[in-house]
């Protein structure tokens, strides 16, 4: 098995973490057993931190599995459950490489996939080892599943994020208000006040795409995992029918931040670099050198997931850099749940995330995007 973070069935751990005792989830033993693979090794099974409940190893049967069990709000759980189930039926499941369902309970929401030792896409981007080449594969792989004919899949519209945030943008509810972090009230007391943002986003999600596809729904690079040289994509609890600007400008977003991430690091320099010598000006310069170190990534995967698709226009390529531009403003917030304050390099990531939004037209070159 890998040692790399896992985001998904097939993806590694974070040291530290133990696994719920599967005596506290009686569904999965219980799944395992009925499928014939017998039960976790309690002393080898593993784990890592998300949303659900997980666990992976070698059963009793010799069989690498990834066990998960779907937790949260029920109408939430009710939804990534049946988007699940919902990618593993569609056409887009024989296009796709991914891990391959083993078998599900829909009554306790677990399912059993198949764990393939790999490596995930973070992994590489995070030790520089994400390739033009592992981009363009990448593109190959998201274009193949936009290209994908729409089933039944019609009924799971995937909606915007943006527009639980123009709700909270107007008015953030007490409970919730009360629940937020000091550095997550900076932010939102930065983006209620911001109208031309506020507006370049209603216009955005008042302008529907020409048609929509198949999408992934939370396409980020910790999805992605590289097994003997081939692409897969796991996790499917947001699948659905959607914009494909979603899927792409996030993916790129992915690469904007990890770009701003570095402004104040000296990967990629070819000098050491003192951070106390930051100014604005000199964050900007960095920002715009570092976008421009992992430009060649994005354009391998824009070009790759262009040429599968064909029918990319400038309509198209705006609203992926209005996409990505959202990634950016996404990755504050997710930032700011857990921090006392808003740092600097958020702020400045948000603040490019903010012109790429409000006006997308000028940025798609400059991106990568040509």
């Amino acid at each position: 098995m890998s040692a790399a973070d896992p985001a998904g069935p097939g993806v590694a751990v974070l040291d530290g973490f133990a696994p719920v005792p599967l005596d506290e989830a009686p569904a999965v033993s219980r799944l395992l057993e009925e499928l014939g693979l017998g039960g976790f090794d309690a002393d080898d099974v593993r784990t890592r931190p998300g949303r659900n409940r997980l666990w992976f190893g070698v059963t009793t049967t010799g069989v690498d599995v990834f066990a998960k069990e779907l937790t949260g709000d029920p109408s939430d759980v009710a939804s990534r459950w049946e988007r699940t189930l919902a990618f593993h039926r569609s056409a887009a499941a024989r296009q796709i490489a991914h891990p391959r369902l083993l078998g599900a309970d829909g009554e306790d929401a677990v399912v059993a996939f198949e764990y393939l030792a790999g490596v995930t896409g973070v992994e590489l981007m995070v030790r520089e080892e994400f390739s033009p080449s592992d981009a363009a594969a990448v593109g190959d792989l998201v274009g193949a599943l936009h290209a994908s004919p729409i089933g039944d899949e019609s009924a799971l519209r995937v909606a915007h994020p943006a527009e639980r945030f123009l709700k909270l943008a107007s008015a953030i509810p007490a409970p919730l208000y009360e629940q937020l972090s000091m550095a997550q009230l900076h932010a939102w007391r930065l983006l209620q006040r911001d109208e031309p943002l506020l507006q370049a986003i209603r216009s955005h999600l008042a302008a529907p795409p020409p048609r929509d596809t198949l999408v992934h729904g939370d396409l980020r690079v910790d999805q992605l995992l590289r097994v003997e040289g081939r692409w897969l994509l796991t996790d499917w609890e947001e699948f659905g029918a959607g914009d494909p600007a979603r899927d792409v400008g996030s993916f790129v977003g992915e690469w904007m931040n990890r770009a701003i991430l570095d402004v104040p690091t000296d990967r990629g320099d070819d000098r050491p670099f003192d951070v106390e010598e930051m100014t604005h000006e000199l964050m900007m310069q960095r920002a715009i050198e570092k976008i421009l170190r992992l430009q060649p990534i994005v354009s391998a995967f824009w070009s790759a997931y262009a040429h599968r698709r064909c029918d990319v226009d400038e309509a198209m390529r705006r609203r992926v850099v209005f996409e990505a531009g959202w990634h950016l403003i996404d990755r504050m917030l997710a930032s700011a749940m857990d921090a006392a304050r808003l740092g600097g390099i958020q702020r400045a990531a948000a603040g490019i995330g903010r012109a790429m939004m409000i006006g997308p037209e000028q940025f798609g070159d400059a991106i990568g995007l040509a």
